[in-house]
């Protein structure tokens, strides 16, 4: 999570109240900005308010951005943090309604969610497994769910993780390690249903045959 080379001179303007360098700003953060919100939220409206919802906050938090990270790590923790509170109040309006790397910062090796085949006869039906796959994400825990997207998805290393939720690379670990398990139970779960369901309608027409 590198910033641009030039990233410190405009945000000197912009802390100065310069709009038009945050507006430079915006330009070139803010697809990777969207993509995270996207990754995160799964919904194209809720990630492009995620977006704007951030580079308000950034705007805002200016003047205490020191610059012992990149302002792109900056920002992208920020990014995740409105995301999480977009969870978090999503999570009470569903209540409400109810009621009514290793050591050394490297990458660890990605769990791969979709085959990324070339073929475009398999276009549709990739977009499905991965609609499918990304509703089991969305009904992990949120500790969980945050962990692998941040590492499954975005490519982010332990470390960056860590320093993204606030926590040590040993609940990263731990918190991606639990994520997988449940991701994989849940979807074996389904597949076993699914199993059982063809089975019994195969029975069933089998003794409509017999009758």
């Amino acid at each position: 999570m590198t910033a641009h080379s030039d990233d410190v001179t405009i945000l000197k303007r912009a802390q100065a109240g310069d709009p038009q360098a945050f507006g430079a700003l915006f330009e070139r953060h803010a697809a990777r900005v969207f993509a995270t919100c996207f990754h995160h939220t799964g919904h194209r409206q809720d990630a492009e308010d995620c977006l704007q919802e951030t580079f308000i906050k950034a705007w805002n938090s200016l003047d205490r951005f020191a610059g012992r990270a990149a302002f792109a790590t900056w920002l992208h923790r920020i990014a995740v943090n409105c995301c999480l509170d977009h969870h978090r109040k999503a999570a009470r309006k569903r209540t409400d309604s109810l009621d009514q790397t290793d050591a050394d910062g490297h990458r660890p090796e990605r769990l791969v969610l979709v085959d990324d085949g070339p073929l475009p006869d398999q276009l549709a039906e990739r977009k499905e497994t991965s609609s499918w796959i990304r509703g089991h994400i969305d009904r992990l825990p949120q500790d969980m769910r945050t962990v692998l997207i941040l590492i499954d998805l975005e490519a982010c290393s332990y470390q960056e993780a860590a320093q993204l939720l606030d926590v040590s690379m040993g609940t990263v670990k731990s918190r991606l390690s639990r994520a997988r398990t449940r991701l994989m139970q849940q979807i074996q779960r389904e597949q076993d249903g699914g199993a059982d369901r063809q089975r019994r309608e195969d029975a069933r027409k089998e003794d409509d045959r017999e009758n």
